[in-house]
């Protein structure tokens, strides 16, 4: 019951929230009085509605989630194997470590602009994606990776549990709720960064530059609905992120 109850609470804060965006939005719109420079919701939704029946739309959206998922994902792997060897060999650690601090270290407009230099209009968004997100995720794991606790470490030792025992019975259950935390958090700063980099690399069938363009012609609705869309994308991914987050906190808490 007062688990319902809340679930319940959360909805009410959701939707609060979302009701005072819209407030505050309609508050602004109606003061600059001007659909060039802020559009009404009315006016978004509108726009909105008229991309979904675009089939470019949707040749965009697919082209940047895919180029957003393919990134993460390799950021993900990446990281997940680095973060092996910096925990099987510590020598690996400390000189791996200033890589990392260099990849966290460099503004991100400089990685964009350098990426750009070095490859495709469709390539360099993965690319520039990877680049931010791979140092997060990497230090997430190993953070997650250190915080297991010796005592059960040296227990299971003790026992004589073998190596993919101790994984899949104590590393990966302990783990996995900070790493999928990591990686929600993570999955949406992709999409983000790959639209970025979408404009500035004016990569064909992608939201960024669609936003592009419909900045270029005051297309001030509709650039708002394509903003809409990245955010729709996002909150879907991390809802997704948060499922899995979820699953592995009770298969941690079984185990």
């Amino acid at each position: 019951m007062k688990n319902k109850i809340f679930k319940l609470k959360n909805v009410i804060y959701a939707l609060s929230g979302a009701a005072l965006i819209i407030v505050i939005w309609i508050t602004a719109a109606a003061a600059t009085d001007s659909e060039i420079i802020l559009p009404g919701p009315v006016r978004t939704l509108r726009e909105f509605l008229k991309l979904l029946k675009s089939a470019e739309f949707y040749k965009a959206v697919w082209g940047s989630t895919g180029r957003s998922l393919l990134s993460f994902g390799g950021a993900v792997f990446f990281a997940v194997l680095f973060c092996a060897l910096a925990a099987r060999f510590k020598t690996f650690e400390k000189i791996f470590a200033p890589v990392i601090t260099f990849l966290r270290a460099i503004p991100t407009m400089s990685i964009i602009l350098i990426t750009l230099i070095w490859f495709s209009s469709s390539v360099s968004p993965m690319v520039i994606a990877f680049l931010i997100t791979f140092p997060l995720l990497y230090n997430s794991f190993l953070t997650a990776y250190k915080n297991v606790d010796e005592n059960l470490i040296t227990m299971a030792e003790a026992y004589g549990c073998g190596v993919f025992r101790q994984a899949t019975r104590l590393y990966i259950p302990i783990m996995l709720p900070d790493a999928l935390s990591a990686m929600r958090a993570s999955v949406s700063l992709s999409l983000k960064v790959t639209v970025a980099a979408e404009v500035m690399a004016q990569t064909v069938k992608s939201i960024g530059v669609n936003m592009q363009q419909s900045m270029i012609y005051f297309e001030t609705a509709e650039l708002l609905a394509w903003t809409a869309a990245a955010i729709i994308i996002s909150y879907v991914m991390e809802l997704i992120a948060g499922v899995f987050e979820n699953y592995a906190g009770r298969w941690k808490n079984e185990g």
